[in-house]
């Protein structure tokens, strides 16, 4: 049977009014039947159907199909699916695009990946009109949306429509969070090693769809978050978000550059050494801190702990230089094996991870009262220096982690002054406290210190991570690190600070955007605002805490932590721990003093509404926790 014949029976099969005309629809039938998609079928019917009555005589339906050349009626059909789906006129057509003709037309996997290989000849993951030709020779091809992806996406997964899309119901997934998160335990029901349970152990070979990403994220890493921006979480110390800050973060996200020197991205570089003058003036640090000033200045690190480490190796190149100029009998190796630095007993343990690193000595200083005091340090200064030892690094700490103890660097300064000694001094928490007048003076003596760091993103609206350090004469720290490979040279070296030199990292995030969106919604005057809240709220616990004469306060409240433990034997507060943390209602963490081994609750104000409400929530839970341990405890001695 010819072409001819076989279009004329299915006519005849199909033309049930016998009228020599066929409709739109008899068409639409008959030329689907014989493997045309739709575009073609539409593109036939508006070239033929001359006089717009609406039907096409038989004889001209045969005539323009079955005795036009196959070749030709094939490159015409393709032309016409081309076309259709080429929405924007581009010329090709997109990894979308093919996967839309490809469904509608029955394609296979592994012919489609045999066509690609031949035909996309620049792999731009498009197809342009000549190479879409090709596909005329191609039959019974069926794929996957996933395999179309892989095969036409590339590194181009996710294009800036769909990021628009997906970066919108992100904010809404995290709206959505912290809308509800006062539902949710602070502490998560699970046991170490849940998530290994529940992922595979190795990496997915394609790409897997967005959606089944976000029921993963649902499923298996909610379940198993510590909710730090929960109305309850009262442990550890603040790492208040704000969404102003990660509007912040978002933005430098989204620039992606790496600003290790000013070439790499002025902005970046100008504005993180603007932002570290905003912050210095207003803790009203000494002028020789400022960038102003021209040899100190600000940069932001990761934490303090890497603050404590590059102050510590500023310190030991500075000590070097000095002795070796003193006794040129002694070489480097030889001074720095006689090294010795101090920090107190209440430090945080970073302090001490930065002698272990340098692996030089570093002495804790027995504490009085939770405070480093001048005669002890001075005394153990001098017996180093007998022994033969070069005292040159010492740590102070305004608000210790354990207590929001404050070492005296009034006290402290002049004895590092006097022997020459680097004093560093770390305010992570209670630094942002002190750009209220009221808490300024807890920062006198600043003046002795040769470096200064505090975290904004403990206490000053800003997320992790940020963490902003001063030093009085940076030419310490960039003749500590800074290494001049001849690929990073620039016309613009010397003008600006190039922060590669000025510690250890040396890529470096746009982390000033966060800290100036931050300063400029809330204003200082908004910030110190925030502040007093908290400190007015931890005030509020220590009085309804002190009401009950089960418990006692351990240690002066000055800022937003109380340290409050139940009177009498460690074996109390231990257990009322345990309890409250298996209630789930609220979260806090235990310490030990070292120098009693009394262990205590820390209870600290975190969240950044909170309000009295939240305060006497956590208060009743822990009175409603501790009367039921207490009758337990009555059950089992009347037994």
């Amino acid at each position: 049977m010819t072409s001819k014949e076989f279009l004329l029976k299915q006519i005849s099969q199909m033309n049930t009014n016998i009228n020599n005309e066929l409709s739109s629809e008899e068409v639409s039938i008959i030329l689907s039947k014989n493997g045309f998609p739709c575009e073609y079928i539409k593109k036939f019917w508006e070239t033929f159907e001359t006089n717009k009555d609406g039907n096409i005589s038989k004889d001209e339906f045969t005539k323009r199909l079955a005795n036009q050349h196959p070749q030709q009626r094939r490159i015409e059909m393709w032309e016409a699916v081309f076309k259709g789906f080429d929405k924007n006129n581009s010329g090709k057509l997109s990894g979308k695009e093919l996967q839309d003709v490809l469904q509608q037309n029955n394609y296979d996997k592994e012919t489609l990946e045999r066509f690609i290989k031949q035909h996309d000849k620049d792999w731009d993951g498009q197809l342009n009109y000549i190479e879409f030709l090709q596909f005329e020779s191609l039959n019974n091809i069926d794929c996957s949306q996933t395999s179309i992806n892989r095969i036409y996406q590339k590194d181009k997964i996710m294009d800036v429509e769909e990021f628009r899309k997906r970066g919108k119901e992100m904010i809404d997934f995290v709206a959505n969070y912290l809308d509800n998160i006062e539902d949710l335990k602070v502490f998560p029901q699970i046991e170490p090693g849940y998530l290994h349970k529940m992922i595979p152990t190795d990496a997915p070979k394609n790409p897997e769809d967005w959606n089944s990403i976000m029921n993963d994220v649902n499923n298996i890493i909610m379940p198993g978050i510590t909710h730090w921006r929960h109305p309850h979480f009262y442990a550890y110390f603040p790492t208040v978000n704000s969404n102003t800050s990660l509007c912040g973060d978002i933005l430098s996200g989204g620039i992606g550059c790496v600003g290790f020197s000013w070439e790499t991205s002025p902005a970046c570089t100008e504005l993180e050494v603007m932002m570290m003058d905003w912050l210095a003036k207003m803790l009203k640090l000494p002028n020789e801190f400022l960038s102003e000033s021209g040899i100190g200045g600000g940069v932001i690190y990761n934490s303090c702990g890497e603050a404590t480490l590059v102050a510590l190796f500023a310190a030991r190149n500075k000590t070097i230089d000095e002795k070796c100029k003193e006794n040129p009998k002694e070489n480097q190796f030889i001074v720095m094996s006689k090294l010795v630095g101090y920090y107190s007993d209440q430090a945080h343990s970073t302090v001490e991870r930065a002698g272990l690193l340098s692996m030089i000595k570093m002495r804790p200083v027995k504490s009085i009262k939770r405070k480093m005091r001048d005669s002890v340090l001075e005394e153990m200064i001098q017996e180093d220096i007998a022994n033969g030892c070069y005292p040159f690094y010492c740590v102070a700490t305004l608000g210790t982690t354990g207590s929001c103890a404050f070492d005296n660097l009034e006290e402290i300064g002049p004895i590092c002054k006097k022997y020459n000694i680097w004093l560093h001094v770390d305010a992570a928490y209670a630094g942002s406290a002190m750009i209220c007048p009221e808490y300024r003076h807890l920062l006198n003596g600043i003046e002795f210190a040769m470096s200064f760091v505090f975290n904004p993103h403990k206490w000053m609206l800003v997320n992790l991570d940020c963490c902003a350090v001063w030093f009085k004469d940076s030419r310490f720290v960039v003749d500590a690190f800074a290494v001049f490979p001849p690929y990073l040279g620039n016309q613009h070296e010397n003008k600006y600070p190039d922060f590669r030199h000025w510690g250890i990292q040396f890529s470096r995030r746009f982390r000033s955007l966060k800290i100036w969106f931050v300063l400029r919604l809330y204003g200082v005057k908004g910030i110190q605002k925030y502040i007093r809240n908290h400190i007015e709220l931890g005030h509020l616990f220590e009085r309804l805490i002190s009401r009950d004469d089960r418990f006692e306060i351990v240690e002066e409240v000055t800022m937003g932590l109380v340290c409050f433990r139940l009177k009498g034997k460690n074996e109390n507060t231990n257990n009322l721990y345990k309890r409250i943390e298996a209630d789930g209602r609220i979260y806090m963490i235990t310490s030990v003093f070292c120098d009693t081994d009394i262990v205590y609750l820390r209870f600290i104000v975190c969240y950044q509404f909170a309000t009295e409400d939240h305060i006497k929530f956590a208060y009743d839970t822990i009175i409603h926790i501790t009367n039921e341990m207490n009758l337990c405890l009555g059950a089992q001695t009347d037994k």
